[in-house]
């Protein structure tokens, strides 16, 4: 009996790592003067919802097939929803191992493209590549 566990034990513990080596962590900051009472990004794996991001909180992460460095996202706040802008991707590479940080933020200069609608929500990425033999990389 105590070689059956071991073996399962074992098993489990190789088919974790595996996955952990060939996903991608994201995790989420919010770097707007808002507080996010709601925050919805949708990935790979569907709809992730965050309740109560803080300024300046940073999410826990998030393991997820594939990402490109930007997403769909909305945040909800008192003031009322922002929404990051359609974003193109064509010719963008898609990220399928190592770390992202999306990082929200809502710039100024929004606010005057944008004068009569809300301004946009916008993400700035940091992506840490895992590499096959290589040290991590930062882009």
């Amino acid at each position: 009996m105590k070689r059956v566990g071991a073996i399962c034990i074992l098993i489990f513990a190789t088919l974790t790592s595996f996955n952990e080596q060939n996903c991608l962590s994201v995790r989420f900051k919010n770097s707007t003067d808002k507080e996010f009472t709601n925050l919805k990004v949708w990935t790979a794996s569907g709809e992730i919802v965050l309740k109560n991001l803080k300024q300046g909180e940073v999410s826990s992460a998030y393991h997820v097939p594939w990402s490109y460095k930007f997403t769909y996202a909305v945040a909800d706040t008192k003031d009322g929803a922002f929404i990051t802008p359609g974003y193109c991707r064509t010719g963008e590479k898609r990220y399928e191992n190592g770390e992202i940080l999306m990082e929200f933020t809502i710039t100024p200069e929004s606010y005057k493209h944008y004068p009569r609608e809300k301004p946009y929500l916008f993400i700035k990425a940091t992506i840490k590549e895992a590499l096959a033999g290589k040290e991590n990389q930062t882009r």
